[in-house]
């Protein structure tokens, strides 16, 4: 049975103009190389993907809200990505992994 990985990407409360976007790619081996990109898109959605036999784990980057009005805006963080630590499958317990928390 193929393990799958499930992300709640947060900012539902928001407009989906306030959201930040979001990256998501494989990590394929423990000195945090990457493998394929798995999601590019916005906030608001909770996804379930299929976790490929070679992922070791994930990481996430994420681009703060374009819109200068949003708590996420983009003028506060520079414009800059924010790229969170690297996230390992094996303690991985198979319950939803919320985007915004990870470190």
């Amino acid at each position: 049975m193929a393990r799958t990985l499930t992300i709640d990407w947060g900012e539902h409360d928001l407009e989906p103009r306030d959201r930040r976007t979001w990256l998501a790619a494989w990590l394929v081996d423990r000195d945090g190389v990457e493998g394929d990109f798995f999601y590019d898109g916005p906030a608001g959605a909770t996804t379930t993907h299929e976790i490929p036999e070679t992922a070791v784990g994930m990481r996430l980057r994420c681009w703060p809200s374009e819109n200068p009005a949003s708590p996420n805006s983009s003028a506060g963080a520079g414009g800059r990505p924010y790229a969170t630590k690297p996230f390992w499958f094996d303690t991985y317990d198979g319950s939803t992994v919320k985007a915004a928390e990870l470190p």
